[in-house]
């Protein structure tokens, strides 16, 4: 007979909630051995622009040796709503696309 332990929870956000207010941050995970096309970058930006809102996009890129490194842009947000993800997960591929918490 063991005990169950008790849980106190002091506060709850909807997921919903966090994702209109900036706290979560649309991440996107590149690699240069996936060969993705010239025009990319100008397509995320677009996708970005036509679902405006609030949580920042942060790019991860791993180059062809290895080395990798992170970019949260200064001046582009967007909606991390599923309409936004989906156009994203279509241009980029499901495992690229995730949302993380932000700060």
């Amino acid at each position: 007979d063991s005990e169950k332990p008790t849980y106190i929870v002091d506060d709850v956000t909807l997921l919903a909630e966090r994702r209109t207010n900036g706290a979560v941050i649309v991440s996107l995970q590149l690699e240069a051995s996936v060969g993705l096309s010239a025009g990319v970058i100008g397509d995320i930006r677009a996708v970005a622009e036509s679902h405006p809102g609030t949580a920042p996009l942060e790019v991860s890129w791993i180059d062809g040796r290895g080395s990798s490194s992170r970019f949260r842009s200064r001046t582009l947000t967007m909606a991390a709503d599923g309409a936004a993800l989906t156009e994203l997960r279509a241009l980029l591929g499901h495992e690229r696309v995730r949302l993380v918490r932000g700060n």
